[in-house]
């Protein structure tokens, strides 16, 4: 069984390795979630932007595609914010497209990158899941977006709860894992094959341990504490 990563290169690493498995697998339409304290999107993405059939195209979706630029140098990719890049794309030679910062682009390009991605390879990396187990894709209205939700496949999970020990993580082609963390010792609470719903949650963690007062405070300015580690 694959453990819990307790490190940021190590969650890079399983995010990664999830990525080239579903690809080899077939699967076209991809999102990976990774709540992220402290870390920017760029080194988050690098791992998974390498990992991508090439030549391949990166669309930031929050303006960053100059630190990006800037991190990374040259490379088998072009890389554009996501208010620039729709004339462009019809222009481009590409065999992949991801989707940075996902969850800042409004659904109507969100679509319209869907399109323009064709056959071809489309990875959404939102880096800040909406709630515990629902990934966090584009803005706008629920329908639509319940809609892409459908169509994709969950390559990669992580978020920590903030008031919590607890983690929840998918790494294809695994299931979906609820993890305790109190007292830095990990434990498997459930695990199955589709997301945990709002219901199944509450049930499974109500009889866990909240943190102490001082960790909320922590958890409010610092987010959970299981990121902690990652600097």
């Amino acid at each position: 069984m694959q453990m819990l990563p307790l490190t940021f290169p190590a969650v890079a690493r399983q995010a990664r390795d999830s990525l080239v498995q579903a690809l080899a697998d077939g699967h076209k339409r991809l999102a990976i979630d990774i709540q992220t304290f402290r870390k920017t999107g760029p080194a988050v993405f690098q791992p998974l932007l390498e990992s991508l059939p090439s030549p391949s195209v990166a669309i930031f979706g929050t303006g960053n595609s100059g630190l990006g630029k800037i991190e990374w140098g040259e490379g088998p990719w072009v890389l554009l914010d996501s208010g620039e890049a729709l004339p462009y794309l019809s222009r481009l030679r590409f065999e992949a497209m991801i989707l940075m910062d996902a969850s800042s682009i409004e659904n109507e390009p969100m679509q319209k990158f869907w399109q323009a991605a064709d056959l071809r390879p489309l990875v959404m990396v939102s880096c800040w899941p909406e709630a515990p187990g629902v990934i966090g894709l584009g803005r706008g209205r629920e329908k639509e977006r319940t809609l892409l939700r459908k169509q994709m496949t969950v390559a990669y999970y992580l978020q920590a709860f903030r008031f919590q020990p607890l983690v929840i993580r998918r790494a294809y082609p695994g299931p979906w894992q609820l993890w305790l963390t109190d007292s830095n010792q990990l434990q498997l609470l459930a695990e199955q094959e589709e997301p945990f719903t709002p219901k199944t949650l509450q049930t499974l963690t109500r009889k866990q341990p909240s943190v102490s007062l001082e960790e909320r405070f922590q958890a409010f300015w610092n987010g959970p504490r299981y990121f902690r580690a990652w600097e």
